[in-house]
């Protein structure tokens, strides 16, 4: 598998032999190779997309291929694998229990699983548009969600007219994220980017990034922030590393990416001295220290799309009882009630901060995916993880 693997990477053969070693694997399952050379936008268009078919025919393909690829081309494989594989027959095993979730008008994180595990079934795209014609805007946005998954972008032009701007922020993000970059998309885009409502705006502005159609700006280096050294060091750093990801980096305010720092000012020893008295606990110190060099971030990955200032931090009970309480009266649901809420919430989770018996609250990363949590020592040790993983 090894030998295959190399050939599968191996830049000094023809495309057309790699594209013909691509074409010759039953799927791409055990080929580590395929998802090099997708992920390698570098390598030849060809062949890249011959990787896209290997994956086609694996197990689980769907949920591989309703994402974005870049370029537009490779989007486009994709989506002809995901309407190739929903013409093959059903497996009839799963086929009571898709017939369950579609039953109770999917939407939300149900439409979402429907879409990531079925793909263009005709009963997915007919279940995401009927949540995008609900009366209620989150429905709709869910179903533009869903729809933009699996391939039906002109369903997603259709809702950047939407009377609620959450559902233009939903179409201006599936297009920037999913859409093949034609002209009516980069049009769409661009008519977004006069939409009343900031946050449309700005998912706009983002897509036309993402797309390619307007480059994301140039950054300078600012004088060395004052603070903690190790902190301001960690800090830079991971701004350079979020910067030159373009996936990030699309949907960064002009601000950061001129400057080239995803923070902003410290916090006043007055701001954080009201957290405390507001939360009725000390800050734990390398928290505060962060907090000292800068009063929230921008994203520092794919996981973690903001850090909120300290005047928003707040118990997480507060922010979402029922999460909490579903997890009864387990070790979990314990620490949970006593966490501190330190990020905004996002389909990828939430960061915590959850006081212990050690000189540092731990810092936890959490989401319903998850099996447990992942734990970190302190806050730093969680910046110091996002930065190297």
């Amino acid at each position: 598998m090894a030998q295959i693997d190399d050939i599968l990477k191996d830049r000094r053969l023809p495309a057309a032999e790699r594209v013909a070693a691509f074409d010759r694997l039953p799927s791409a399952e055990g080929h580590k190779g395929a998802w090099d050379v997708v992920d390698d936008e570098t390598d030849d268009l060809e062949v890249r997309i011959a990787a896209i078919r290997a994956i086609g025919r694996s197990r689980g393909a769907v949920n591989q291929l309703v994402r974005r690829f870049h370029p537009p081309e490779m989007r486009a494989a994709a989506v002809a694998e995901l309407e190739r594989i929903a013409q093959e027959p059903p497996d009839p095993r799963m086929e009571p229990f898709f017939d369950m979730m579609l039953s109770t008008a999917p939407a939300g994180p149900a439409l979402y699983n429907l879409a990531v595990t079925l793909g263009r079934d005709r009963r997915v795209i007919e279940a995401a548009r009927r949540a995008a014609a609900d009366s209620e805007p989150e429905v709709r946005a869910a179903g533009i969600g869903a729809l933009a998954q699996v391939g039906e972008i002109d369903d997603v032009i259709t809702a950047a007219t939407d009377r609620d701007p959450r559902v233009r922020a939903a179409a201006a993000h599936g297009i920037g994220f999913l859409s093949l970059r034609r002209d009516v998309d980069v049009a769409t885009l661009r008519l977004l980017t006069q939409d009343p409502d900031e946050d449309v705006r700005k998912e706009a502005r983002a897509g036309l990034r993402r797309l390619g159609v307007e480059a994301i700006p140039t950054h300078q280096r600012r004088p060395r922030r004052k603070g903690d050294p190790e902190w301001v060091d960690l800090l830079e750093k991971l701004s350079a590393r979020v910067l030159a990801d373009r996936e990030l980096a699309a949907d960064l305010p002009d601000e950061a990416l001129e400057t080239g720092w995803l923070g902003t000012t410290g916090a006043t020893a007055q701001q954080l001295n009201g957290a405390e008295s507001r939360l009725g606990l000390r800050l734990p110190s390398s928290y505060r220290a962060f907090l000292e060099i800068s009063n929230g971030w921008y994203t520092t990955s794919f996981l973690c799309q903001r850090l909120l200032p300290v005047e928003e931090v707040i118990p997480f009970i507060e922010s979402d009882p029922q999460w909490v309480q579903a997890y009864g009266q387990t070790d979990i649901a314990t620490a949970l009630r006593g966490a501190i809420q330190v990020s905004t919430i996002t389909d990828n989770g939430v960061c915590l901060l959850v006081p212990s018996d050690a000189v540092d609250c731990e810092t936890w990363w959490f989401a319903s995916w998850m099996a447990g949590k992942r734990s970190f020592p302190s806050f730093y040790d969680f910046i110091r993880n996002e930065l190297e993983s």
